[in-house]
């Protein structure tokens, strides 16, 4: 019966090397045997290394007021500011400057010429009787309407009351005497130019009276 012992001994250890390899082949599975389903692993994703972000500490905002609050500090940026606003102020100016002083002196000249009194036809008379020619000057204290104005030329119109008659006055800047002073209905277009000689403006007075009483 020796054989059957060695036999029963040699099929011993052949099961115990099975088991064995039992493990290493559910871990390492041959390709006669098929691979199970793989265990669900958890989603793990890689940390995201965290961001620079700059931090104060307690004492790093005290630091930072301190500075802030500080008087070479202050008046730094008062200085700042006050230069800023005039930088600001000058380009506003510069670009809207000279606009604006022309139309504050066109509106200053506006309001003088209507706080002037207008001529009369009294005092057209008494601007032809007299010997001296008529200037500029003699108008100057009337109120007036600029007609055409150039470098060189003026127009004006002078209403008398009533607006029915006005004078007109024209002629260079650069003289002292204007070349024509012609009194003009508005209504009928008749005129007298009192520069002129041949013209009477007595009468045409008569004869501008004569219209009217007919």
């Amino acid at each position: 019966m020796p054989y059957q012992g060695y036999y029963a001994r040699k099929k011993q250890e052949k099961e115990k090397e099975q088991e064995k390899r039992k493990p290493d082949e559910e871990i390492f599975p041959t390709e006669d045997k098929p691979i199970g389903e793989p265990k669900a692993q958890p989603d793990e994703r890689p940390e995201e290394p965290e961001k620079d972000v700059l931090r104060f500490t307690s004492d790093d905002q005290k630091i930072h007021e301190e500075e802030a609050s500080s008087p070479a500090r202050q008046f730094v940026s008062a200085h700042i500011r006050l230069i800023t606003f005039l930088v600001c102020l000058t380009m506003f100016l510069a670009l809207a400057g000279p606009f604006s002083v022309i139309q504050i002196i066109r509106y200053t000249e506006e309001r003088k010429e209507v706080a002037k009194p207008q001529v009369t036809m009294q005092v057209l008379e008494g601007l032809y009787k007299r010997s001296e020619k008529i200037t500029w000057n003699d108008f100057k204290p009337y109120q007036s309407e600029t007609v055409k104005q150039s470098t060189q030329y003026l127009a004006k119109n002078y209403w008398i009351p009533g607006d029915v008659y006005f004078v007109r006055v024209g002629g260079l800047i650069s003289e002292i005497f204007p070349e024509y002073v012609i009194v003009v209905n508005a209504d009928t277009g008749n005129s007298c130019d009192l520069l002129d000689a041949e013209d009477d403006f007595f009468a045409f007075l008569e004869e501008e009276n004569n219209q009217k009483e007919s």
